[in-house]
């Protein structure tokens, strides 16, 4: 049984054709993976930001309901101390 040439020349070139698609794939895997760990990173510090943010803006909601109080506070004493001027009816 004799083979032709030409057909393990095809087939050799195929495999080849193969090796270097697999090369390829291999290659774009790693870069994608690459890409998504970077990503993966990037919605870390996002999420910390974002909890940093949450308090911060507690924190100032905080103090403007305490201003906001001491306000409210200051001007009622001061109108209490005008009805206290107030002659009785």
């Amino acid at each position: 049984m004799a083979v032709n040439p030409f057909v393990w020349l095809s087939r050799l070139a195929h495999l080849e054709r193969m090796w270097n698609l697999e090369k390829t794939h291999g290659e774009i895997i790693e870069e994608q993976a690459r890409k998504i760990k970077l990503l993966e990173d990037r919605v870390t510090k996002l999420e910390a930001r974002e909890e940093m943010l949450i308090v911060k803006a507690q924190a100032a909601a905080g103090a403007a309901a305490s201003t906001a109080m001491a306000e409210v506070a200051r001007q009622f004493g001061a109108l209490e101390e005008r009805t206290k001027r107030l002659p009785p009816p």
